[in-house]
């Protein structure tokens, strides 16, 4: 039985990720100690908050229709479906381009962002990178080419890092950590486009109707009607603590809840995304081809609450209440 689990293929694509994701999280970890001691805790803040406004937006920059790249059976309708993506990407950023030139001063003065108020615009080219990589990442999702995701996340890790401790030795400001995270989104964009350019997927098409961008965006509706509004509130409930805490108590008292929050949160990031990333192109194949649906949806929950069960078991075990 063990045997064929680590034989299955299923489970070497999430070792894959896990692999680059885990490299990536090494990575931080050894660097952190540095890294924090470099900017300080309010630096921290500023880039917590910058960084929240940032992924409250970057999920919905598409309306979700990245997500559903995976689905098509042909590959002409999928490459459709990143080329309207992209489309709705670059609207979304120009559309908050509009509103900071709006709102600029008020969002400034309400998150206390005087410090890098010269960098807000940063945000759009950000939302930007971050949407083209969501299309991307779905495309390497679609095509199994998992190795380009471990490789693009380790090599974001160590230069993003890397670059914060060369640049924090001579500028330990909240300004070099902003360029630098907002730079890394376009880096690691570049680099899965070189990668898969490197290593082209060989198409497999079958007799899947051809369709326009208007039939595709019908078909795939419910992603904008119900995928978006969730991903939307979950990303305010995961970020608005720290706008709060910048808010009323300052930049340092919302570093320290980032420092905190990055570090808890890498071992459920982990393995959640690999499975994640995987299991979604499984799900799509079996339902393409009449597989039980319900007994792969069981199988992957029960593997995941076996593996989590172990570390989150001994902090509820052992830990303070």
């Amino acid at each position: 039985m063990l045997n064929h689990l680590l034989k299955s293929k299923f489970v070497k694509n999430v070792f894959i990720v896990a692999t680059g994701a885990a490299g990536a999280q090494v990575i931080n970890i050894l660097l952190s100690p540095l890294i924090t001691r470099l900017y300080g805790p309010e630096a921290f803040g500023i880039l917590g908050t910058f960084t929240s406004l940032t992924k409250i937006i970057i999920p919905i920059a598409a309306l979700t229709y990245p997500v559903a790249i995976v689905l098509p059976q042909s590959d002409f309708n999928a490459k459709r479906l990143m080329k309207f993506s992209f489309l709705l990407t670059l609207l979304m950023s120009l559309v908050s381009i509009i509103i900071l030139l709006l709102l600029k001063s008020n969002i400034i003065e309400l998150f206390n962002l005087e410090e890098i108020k010269f960098l807000i615009y940063l945000i759009p080219m950000v939302i930007f990178f971050a949407g083209i990589m969501q299309i991307m990442e779905q495309w390497i999702i679609r095509t199994n080419q998992f190795t380009i995701n471990a490789k693009t996340n380790f090599y974001q890790s160590l230069i993003t890092n890397v670059s914060k401790v060369s640049a924090g030795l001579f500028i330990p400001t909240a300004a070099v950590l902003v360029i630098l995270q907002a730079m890394s989104q376009g880096f690691r964009s570049l680099l899965i486009i070189i990668l898969i350019r490197k290593k082209p997927y060989e198409s497999n098409n079958n007799e899947e109707e051809l369709k326009s961008y208007k039939q595709l965006a019908k078909e795939h509706k419910d992603f904008p009607l119900y995928r978006a509004p969730e991903e939307l509130f979950s990303t305010i409930s995961q970020n608005l603590p720290i706008l709060l805490l910048t808010s009323f108590f300052g930049p340092a008292a919302a570093g320290f809840y980032n420092i905190g929050n990055m570090v808890l949160s890498m071992p459920s990031r982990l393995i959640g995304k690999a499975v994640g990333d995987v299991f979604y192109p499984r799900i799509t194949k079996a339902s393409h081809t009449g597989e039980n649906l319900n007994h792969l949806i069981k199988k992957a929950t029960l593997s995941l609450a076996a593996v989590g069960i172990l570390p989150y078991g001994l902090i509820i075990i052992f830990g303070p209440f």
